[in-house]
């Protein structure tokens, strides 16, 4: 452990991320822990450079103007990203879907309108890996990788710091997707508590991630009949209204992070969720928790929060 722990931070994917660092191998100095924690913000920037919508040169801002007209060439990382979140649409039944940024459009959320009349849909997106590029198959997509960004490059930072003997550390992306390695000194876990209120739960994290969704982060409109929240439903292409708040716990923060926006939609643990995540649906002072049954992954310690 060190003397005191190190924290660094950075602002990218418009929130700030931090990781704090309490321990390491024998043998890593702090200033080693430190330069290592500070390639890891380097990385965050790196991918807010390649996924963010709002700069028109990066990857995602170039697919979303082109790639209905003609293949866009994508980096290696990219594309790999690409496929996952496709692969889990099918998991999640199509509650998590990277196509809903031209809903985001429809509901208000983004300025202009995509390239034609809205569509959404993970089946309209075509990857070639051989020649390196990703197509849409019909006007009006557009992609968002808001849902899982955080959680992609917080799974790639931690592996940064791990593969530099960092053993204790927690990182976090706004707050709302968190993963942490090891535990802090003298302790058997990272105690976080996921949403706000005396009822919320508190869960022990461990070589392990976590992801909350909440609909009403970002809302449109006043009054409780027209506030809109800004996770959309690719089942009926509206906002998502039937949780407050959902958080699931695993073992990447990629996972977590769409899962917990399935979650979010769905109201309730959908029946094609993974054993080995814990999923909590809730708010206020009424919480339903699914621990993980995958034993080869141990279920977080979930506790009520005191009053």
């Amino acid at each position: 452990m060190f003397e005191s722990p190190i924290l660094l931070a950075t602002s990218a994917m418009g929130t700030r991320f931090e990781a704090l660092i309490a321990g390491a191998d024998e043998g890593v100095s702090p200033a080693c822990a430190r330069a290592a924690g500070e390639e890891a913000m380097a990385l965050v920037r790196d991918w807010h450079a390649r996924l963010s919508l709002f700069d028109r040169a990066s990857v995602v801002s170039r697919l979303n103007r082109e790639a209905a007209d003609r293949p866009v060439r994508a980096d290696d990382e990219v594309r790999r990203l690409l496929r996952r979140c496709l692969g889990l649409s099918r998991e999640t039944g199509g509650l998590f879907d990277i196509t809903a940024g031209a809903l985001m459009h429809r509901w208000g959320f983004r300025e202009g309108a995509p390239a034609g009349d809205a569509s959404w849909g993970s089946e309209l997106i075509e990857i070639d890996d051989d020649a390196g590029t990703v197509r849409y198959l019909r006007p009006g997509v557009e992609i968002d990788l808001g849902g899982v960004a955080k959680g992609a490059v917080l799974d790639e930072a931690a592996r940064l710091l791990s593969e530099h003997g960092l053993t204790s550390a927690l990182l976090h992306g706004g707050t709302s997707t968190i993963v942490a390695i090891g535990a802090p000194p003298c302790e058997q876990s990272w105690r976080v508590r996921v949403g706000d209120g005396p009822g919320a739960p508190i869960v022990d994290l461990c070589d392990t991630a976590m992801s909350v969704s909440a609909p009403t982060g970002r809302t449109l409109g006043v009054g409780e009949v027209s506030r809109i929240g800004h996770i959309m439903d690719p089942r009926d292409g509206r906002p998502a209204t039937k949780a407050l708040t959902a958080a699931c716990v695993g073992p990447c923060a990629l996972d977590t992070d769409a899962w917990s926006t399935a979650l979010a939609i769905a109201g309730e643990h959908p029946a094609g969720c993974p054993d080995n995540l814990t999923t909590i649906i809730g708010g206020g002072d009424c919480w339903t928790v699914r621990a993980a049954q995958e034993r080869r992954v141990a279920a977080p310690s979930i506790k009520e929060s005191p009053a």
